[in-house]
């Protein structure tokens, strides 16, 4: 007879460096590579599903990758009053590729904003296609929220995801994560658009995917175009 066995975290010559609220298991190496990833803390919020399809994957030997850029305000673009400043926030794209292609969009606020409303998240694809969606989190000081699935728009080429920045906390940081097929000479593109003033998730959705949009990625229609602050995107190739 022929067992279902459960997918093992750990060698039996592994030490335990983390272990999460979920009960997940770590070793060094293991966790400083969602650190690479993600952040440091992401490891909190690593259901034993997640991990085991890391491993599945044979995504923890393979090299980390990653691009960012900083979005400088432009004066010339000074949106509805926005209260946003010079360097306000960074925005990095990884990659991590073995059976597929992990990606993460990680948008980390250097002070905190003064407008907290719907942000919107989004990437577009060239050459590949998505695998599967992971989740989406806000993180501030006040603690961590995920986002509804039911925020996220998806598109031939591309999708994107509103998150509400909380009203209160500091050390914001909005990431998503996705996986994709590894095709050679392919590119992932990512933005992050802040809403400069106060709006609704349904002027937020009111988008599509197109290398033309705010970042080579979110073109915004309707009341939508008003709101968003045209911040640099991110791309990195397969």
């Amino acid at each position: 007879m022929l067992l279902s066995l459960p997918m093992v975290s750990l060698k039996a010559d592994e030490e335990v460096f983390y272990m999460n609220g979920y009960g997940v298991e770590f070793t060094e190496e293991q966790y400083n590579y969602f650190t690479d990833m993600f952040w440091d803390g992401y490891q909190d919020y690593v259901t034993q599903d997640d991990f085991d399809q890391v491993l599945e994957f044979d995504l923890f030997d393979s090299r980390v990758e990653k691009a960012s850029v900083v979005h400088t305000y432009d004066p010339e673009n000074y949106i509805l009053g926005s209260q946003v400043t010079e360097k306000s926030r960074t925005l990095t794209i990884s990659k991590s590729c073995g059976t597929y292609c992990l990606m993460a969009l990680t948008a980390t606020w250097n002070y905190a904003p003064t407008v907290r409303s719907y942000d919107v998240m989004g990437a577009r694809f060239s050459g590949t296609s998505v695998y599967q969606y992971n989740n989406t989190y806000v993180i501030s000081s006040n603690g961590a929220t995920t986002v509804s699935t039911s925020n996220r728009q998806t598109f031939d080429t591309g999708f994107g995801i509103t998150t509400q920045l909380p009203s209160s906390g500091s050390n914001l940081v909005v990431g998503t994560s996705f996986y994709v097929y590894d095709n050679s000479g392919a590119t992932v593109y990512g933005a992050y658009e802040h809403a400069a003033a106060g709006t609704t998730l349904n002027v937020s959705k009111m988008y599509y995917i197109s290398p033309y949009g705010q970042g080579d990625v979110l073109y915004f229609t309707g009341l939508a175009t008003y709101f968003y602050d045209d911040a640099n995107g991110v791309y990195i190739s397969l």
